[in-house]
């Protein structure tokens, strides 16, 4: 194994423990998001207009209905169908200025027409609209949809609202609510720090210490390259070629040793760079690059 191959394989080593030892951070800002935690459903469960019985959730505009074995579910054990103009509605901490993701199951209820169901959701702006088409489903085959869109907040405490806009009783059906924070609006980043080799000689131990961040609550594919320039801005092979994907884990937040040697002998005086670029695989679109500066010496 060459000298460039033991360094690449050491600067791999050393990302894969830096990720693997990340701590996940709890994704959804909503609390029971599907609706398993509350009284007994049974069959179906009617809940009048504020009622708090649904652990998290308030009932606004008209009653609603918790089901339990009235039809199958994506996501445990019980569902909420709503009656016209019905809804439900959950306050959770934001962050003014950040971008959030609203996802969650919709279907609706099958029993009865219009084959059509709407739904408004809000979040203190203007209402998106959603809809599904029961035609051809059952209670045991509800066809349930995933919905999403995103909104920025503007106060440090949101309100997330869903409402039936289906005429008469067979509205709407909802499930697995989920409330993250945007990946767009907390992207991965890298922060780097060089230590032991300012100016650099020959047989110096260059050392490279990474501060790897990803503080939204959305794990991100993220592609790395890592690497050396000359004084002139020309890349140049010193650790072997770096160029690894790796999903980042949600609240990623850890420093450690990226890269550790001795200088090598032959190598041009002057002002190097050594630099890292964090991309989105699927776009192109640069996440993060920190590129620290340092001396090389004859």
């Amino acid at each position: 194994m060459t000298s460039s191959s033991r360094m690449s394989a050491a600067l791999l080593t050393a990302l894969v423990i830096v990720f693997v030892g990340a701590q996940i951070a709890e994704a959804n800002e909503v609390v029971n998001e599907s609706f398993e935690s509350g009284p007994p459903c049974g069959d179906f469960l009617a809940q009048p207009v504020g009622s708090t019985a649904i652990d998290g959730w308030t009932i606004v505009g008209a009653r609603i209905f918790c089901a339990g074995g009235h039809w199958a579910h994506p996501d445990g054990i019980r569902s909420i169908g709503l009656w016209a103009s019905g809804g439900i509605a959950q306050m959770f901490p934001t962050e003014v200025g950040r971008d959030y993701e609203v996802r969650f199951h919709m279907a609706g209820d099958p029993n009865g027409p219009p084959a059509i169901k709407g739904l408004g959701v809000s979040v203190g702006g203007p209402t998106e609209t959603f809809t599904v088409d029961m035609t051809d489903n059952t209670p045991i085959n509800m066809g349930w949809e995933e919905k999403s869109f995103v909104f920025t907040a503007t106060d440090t405490t949101t309100t997330l609202t869903f409402v039936s806009i289906t005429a008469g009783i067979y509205g709407a059906a909802i499930d697995n609510v989920r409330v993250t924070l945007f990946p767009s609006d907390a992207l991965p980043a890298i922060d780097l720090r060089l230590t032991g080799c300012d100016p650099c000689a020959p047989g110096a131990q260059f050392t490279v210490q990474a501060h790897w961040t990803n503080v939204g609550s959305t794990n991100v594919p993220t592609e790395v390259k890592v690497g050396f320039r000359l004084p002139d801005g020309t890349p140049v092979n010193i650790v072997g070629n770096i160029h690894l994907v790796f999903v980042f884990p949600a609240g990623l937040d850890v420093t450690d040793e990226l890269i550790s040697f001795p200088w090598p002998n032959g190598q041009p005086a002057g002002t190097w760079t050594f630099e890292a670029t964090l991309l989105g695989p699927s776009l192109g679109e640069t996440f993060s690059r920190s590129v620290e500066s340092f001396t090389v010496t004859p």
